[in-house]
C-alpha cells in the first residue's frame, strides 16, 4: 500500500508528458505560421509580376517603338515572379479586341499552385494563387 501511495505521489515524468500534448500543437502552429507567410510572399509576388508585365505589355504595344511579342511579354512577366518558380508558359495573355493598337486592353493572368505544408497534418486542398492585371494599350 505505501508503495502505491509513493507512486501516487511521484512527480518524475510530468513534464514529459505535458511536452507530449503539447508539442504537436507547438509544431502545428509553427508550419502554419510558415504556410501564412509563404502565402503572402507568393501572392505577393504574383501580384506584381503581373502588373508589371501588364504595364510592359501596354508600353510595347503595336505603335510602339519596340514592339514585342506575345512571348518576350509572357518571359518578362515570368522573371518578375520573385522567389517563386514560374514559367513563361504559366502566364496567359488576353487582348480585347484580339489586336495591339492603342485603346485595346491587354489582360495578364498568373496561376501559381502552392502546396502548404499543412496540407500533410490536415484535409486542406491545394492552393493556387491566382491575379491578373488588366491595362489599355497606349
Amino acid at each position: 500500500m505505501r508503495y502505491f501511495v509513493r507512486m501516487l505521489r511521484n512527480d518524475q515524468g510530468v513534464s514529459a508528458i505535458q511536452f507530449a500534448f503539447v508539442a504537436p500543437m507547438l509544431v502545428f502552429l509553427t508550419v502554419a505560421i510558415i504556410d501564412i507567410g509563404r502565402l503572402g510572399l507568393t501572392s505577393t509576388s504574383v501580384r506584381y509580376a503581373v502588373f508589371e508585365g501588364a504595364r510592359f505589355a501596354i508600353a510595347h504595344g503595336a505603335n510602339s517603338q519596340d514592339p514585342k511579342t506575345d512571348d518576350e511579354i509572357k518571359t518578362f512577366t515570368a522573371t518578375r515572379a520573385i522567389g517563386i518558380p514560374v514559367q513563361a508558359s504559366d502566364v496567359v495573355i488576353t487582348r480585347d479586341p484580339d489586336d495591339d493598337n492603342p485603346g485595346s486592353k491587354v489582360t495578364i493572368t498568373l496561376d501559381v499552385p502552392l502546396n502548404l505544408f499543412a496540407e500533410g497534418f490536415t484535409p486542406l486542398a491545394p492552393t493556387t494563387i491566382t491575379r491578373s492585371a488588366t491595362m489599355t494599350v497606349f
